[in-house]
């Protein structure tokens, strides 16, 4: 802009008006621009915003499914544990006295409902529950020569 100035004697007035309009558009359309960059900014950051929210979201989605998982697993194996521990617990009765049928235990909120059918050999049936979740194991045991042999340990 300074060489306009230089030479504003010899330019007539309208041309001045003419150039410094010029200057005002190049000055106002600096300002444009900023401000459509600024504009674009935003723009990109909402985009980068919803993404980020978007991954976030399903990543969370994913912990709670494993989660839930998870504790489903859990439950089953508490209950194949709770059966188990009713199969035990027959062997030890059947050792203490061979007319042992079977009894149902409640162990805090977990039940176990054990069955003990035939004479040598034993079918032991052991239902585990926790909650929703059953699980049954079937052994079966015999006496050898006054020694309780356990011939079969399955899960139905």
């Amino acid at each position: 802009m300074k060489k306009y100035y230089q030479y504003y004697k010899y330019i007539p007035i309208l041309q001045i008006f003419q150039l410094l309009k010029h200057w005002k558009l190049e000055i106002g359309s600096i300002g444009n621009s900023r401000r459509r960059r600024e504009g674009q900014t935003l723009v990109s950051l909402m985009i980068f915003m919803v993404t980020a929210i978007i991954i976030i979201t399903a990543a969370v989605a994913v912990i709670i499914i494993n989660s839930k998982a998870t504790s489903k697993f859990y439950q089953g194996i508490v209950s194949y544990d709770i059966a188990e521990t009713g199969i035990e617990n027959a062997i030890i009765r059947l050792l203490r006295d061979p007319n042992y049928s079977g009894e149902t235990l409640v162990l805090e909120d977990k039940t176990v409902e054990i069955q003990v059918s035939g004479a040598s050999p034993y079918t032991i049936i052991s239902t585990g529950t926790n909650g929703n979740f059953k699980r049954t194991i079937q052994a079966t045991a015999s006496y050898n020569n006054n020694v309780l042999n356990i011939s079969s340990w399955e899960e139905q």
